[in-house]
C-alpha cells in the first residue's frame, strides 16, 4: 500500500525557540495531566497559505521516537478562512493561542484555506495509560469525582482513580 497518496500543500518548518516557548506552555497547561501524558515529541510548524490543505489522513504510529497516542494542533493565527482541523467528523476552528488534542490514530485532515495564512505548532504525545479505552474511563470517573459534595465519597472514588493509573501504567 501506498501511504503518500494524500494531498498535502503546506509548508514545514522548525523553531527551536518558538517549540521551547510552545511546549512550556502546554506543559504549564491542564494538558499533561488530562491526557497522562509521559512525553512530547518534537514541535513542527505547518504553515498553510491560500488554497493550503492536508487531506484526510491519519498519524504514524511514532514521531521523532514518540509513540503517538494523541496529537495535538496549537492554533497560532485565527485571521484566515477555511482551514478548518476536521477531527472525526468534526471541523474544529480555534482562537489563536487555544490547542485541541485528539486521538492521532483517527483519520484527520485540513480543509483548504481560502484566505489568509493559517499557522499552527503540531507535536505528539505519549501517554503513560496505553490504550483510549483505559485514558476516556479515567477522564469519565475524574468527571464524577469533581462533581461529588460528600468528602468521604469523593476521597474514596480518589482511590479507585489512582488505583487504576496505577494498574493501567504501561
Amino acid at each position: 500500500a501506498n501511504f503518500n497518496k494524500v494531498p498535502k500543500n503546506n509548508e514545514e518548518q522548525r523553531d527551536e525557540e518558538a517549540a521551547y516557548k510552545v511546549s512550556a506552555r502546554i506543559l504549564e497547561s491542564p494538558i499533561p495531566k488530562m491526557h497522562f501524558v509521559d512525553s512530547l515529541s518534537q514541535i513542527k510548524f505547518n504553515r498553510y497559505r491560500e488554497g493550503g490543505e492536508y487531506g484526510l489522513h491519519s498519524d504514524s504510529s511514532q514521531m521523532h521516537g514518540v509513540r503517538t497516542d494523541l496529537a495535538c494542533t496549537v492554533f497560532l493565527t485565527d485571521d484566515y478562512e477555511g482551514g478548518e482541523l476536521v477531527v472525526g467528523g468534526n471541523e474544529v476552528k480555534l482562537p489563536a493561542g487555544e490547542a485541541i488534542v485528539y486521538d492521532c490514530w483517527r483519520p484527520h485532515a485540513v480543509k483548504p484555506v481560502t484566505k489568509g495564512e493559517r499557522i499552527a505548532a503540531i507535536l505528539w504525545m505519549q501517554s503513560y495509560i496505553q490504550t483510549e479505552e483505559q485514558r476516556d474511563l479515567l477522564g469519565m470517573l475524574r468527571g464524577v469525582i469533581a462533581e461529588i459534595e460528600d468528602k468521604d465519597h469523593f476521597a474514596r472514588l480518589g482511590v479507585v482513580h489512582e488505583k487504576l493509573v496505577k494498574l493501567w501504567w504501561r
